[in-house]
């Protein structure tokens, strides 16, 4: 009897873009015009270098004024790495998931992953798995590489981490992991957390509720907005990232503790009230 082989999964070396021309501008010069444009009066003033931004992982054109108000506070700040704390808006899985690729494609070139970094992560737990199929298919960190590139200055790397499931294991893991890879390493890091918040009710009833959340990520306890979460008090898609963010602020004895910014709904631009979506900036120093 012969023996069976298994045919090994080639990981392609760069992970390709799958939202242009479907959540942002597939034309690099249109694209660039609207980053540009978005990042102008914002409103928002700058207190310091960002130590880490929630940002919106929906469409450009709803979520513009929010994605500019996020990216505007980290313009022309030098960071070598950008840790992206991501939910997966497909299926969920049991792990922390690692990309296998050694880079992103944007419209505007290239982007690295941090390998060394990657590997520290890898080798910190057997929950950081190979999430390789869950990062192709997952757009959280596409959406906010463009942004990136226009804002960061000079080259950096990114460290994407797909949060399988959104329970307190892995938010106290990834927390635990990002402090000591904090402590290790002399790079300069940002943390970005993509989340919007509801997309499923009414205007009245979004804004109610929104209210409480920010109301919650203004006192930076992460025991309290997980249970809020849980419980379906208020909402977000990024919940893992957000809990992790606090629980790390906690590690490192409240040193970053997170401020809202700027609020929107898709209502602004779609002027249908029955049921929007609707995003938050907001920055830790």
């Amino acid at each position: 009897m012969k023996n069976k082989t298994v045919k090994e999964r080639i990981i392609p070396e760069c992970r390709q873009m799958t939202m242009n021309g479907i959540f942002y501008y597939k034309e690099k010069e249109r694209l660039e015009d609207f980053i540009e444009k978005s990042l102008q009066n914002t409103g928002i003033e700058k207190k310091g270098r960002p130590f880490a931004i929630i940002a919106p992982n929906a469409n450009y054109s709803l979520a513009g004024s929010i994605y500019g108000a996020s990216y505007s506070l980290i313009a022309n700040e030098q960071y070598d790495t950008v840790i992206i704390m991501m939910p997966l808006h497909r299926q969920d899985f049991r792990g922390l998931g690692l990309i296998g690729s050694k880079s992103f494609e944007t419209p505007f070139g290239k982007v690295e992953i941090d390998s060394e970094s990657n590997e520290f992560l890898r080798k910190f737990s057997d929950d950081f798995i190979d999430g390789q199929t869950y990062h192709e298919k997952e757009y959280s960190a596409e959406l906010q590489l463009p942004y990136l590139m226009k804002t960061v200055a000079g080259e950096f790397k990114i460290l994407p981490v797909i949060i399988g499931r959104a329970n307190t294991r892995y938010t106290i893991l990834l927390s635990k992991a990002v402090n000591e890879l904090l402590a290790v390493s002399d790079k300069k890091f940002l943390i970005v957390v993509p989340t919007n918040l509801n997309t499923e009710f009414p205007l009245d009833k979004t804004i109610e509720r929104d209210k409480t959340f920010i109301k919650l990520l203004h006192e930076n306890n992460a025991e309290n907005l997980s249970q809020q979460l849980a419980l379906e008090q208020i909402s977000a898609d990024g919940t893992g990232g957000l809990v992790s963010l606090l629980r790390l602020n906690e590690l490192m004895n409240n040193a970053h503790n997170v401020e809202a910014l700027k609020y929107a709904t898709s209502e602004a631009v779609t002027k249908d009230a029955s049921k929007v979506e609707s995003y938050i900036s907001a920055v830790a120093y």
